[in-house]
């Protein structure tokens, strides 16, 4: 394991979010210095771009391969090219919800979802718009291999289902857990692996239902995840 800190070139001590690409690179999300790429292959690291209206990054989308979608605290949702270096906000998401994006991803069927804190769920395929669904906090979303999207919340896990001539169903995935979910990933069986606030990692199996808590991984007792 290698640590990489100011010294490597990180503007910022405090990590946000992290997501990587089919190249290798890792894009990380910090709190006071927006978005930063790292070149897998040179060990480069590199802030994209500078705004006074971007705050602490909150989530990473990557859009057909071509395009890097961004999520912030309280500065919306910004679309980076990495071929132009060229990146501006969503203005048209912006007046419709102001508030904190608290996750972002893009779909097999090329659409992208953002998720607001106030339980806004936002869908397009560039135009974007909202669908209703009774989601309390989000704070972040996953499509596992079957295209299923799953939420992950201030009290627990969410799958949602759409229904063509109806509105979209939100399940509550064992409710007896009310877990602060902050990231949601899936490993080669289909498993999903849940980080939380305070209660660190889960392991959820969908087939059976049944949730195993992993314990500290760093010899404590509670501790935070905030991505994977």
């Amino acid at each position: 394991i290698r640590g990489i800190g100011l010294k490597d070139g990180l503007p910022d001590q405090i990590i946000t979010r992290l997501m990587t690409d089919r190249r290798g690179n890792v894009w990380i999300g910090t709190f006071d210095f927006g978005a930063v790429f790292y070149d897998a292959s040179t060990g480069h690291i590199t802030r994209l771009f500078e705004s006074d209206l971007m705050d602490e990054v909150t989530s990473f989308a990557i859009f057909d391969d071509q395009e890097v979608w961004i999520g912030t605290q309280s500065g919306g949702v910004w679309r980076y090219s990495p071929e132009q270096k060229f990146a501006r906000r969503l203005q048209g998401l912006y007046k419709l919800n102001s508030g904190k994006v608290t996750g972002m991803l893009a779909d097999v069927e090329g659409n992208i979802w953002v998720s607001m804190e106030a339980g806004m769920l936002y869908s397009g395929f560039r135009p974007v718009e909202s669908i209703k669904v009774s989601i309390p906090e989000i704070q972040t979303l996953f499509a596992d291999t079957k295209n299923q999207l799953w939420v992950g919340t201030k009290n627990g896990l969410f799958l949602l289902r759409e229904h063509p001539n109806a509105v979209s169903e939100a399940i509550s995935m064992r409710p007896d857990l009310p877990l602060n979910i902050t990231d949601i990933l899936e490993d080669k069986y289909h498993q999903l692996w849940i980080g939380t606030i305070d209660k660190g990692l889960f392991i959820y199996d969908p087939a059976t239902e049944k949730i195993k808590h992993i314990g500290s991984i760093i010899d404590r007792g509670g501790y935070t995840i905030m991505s994977m």
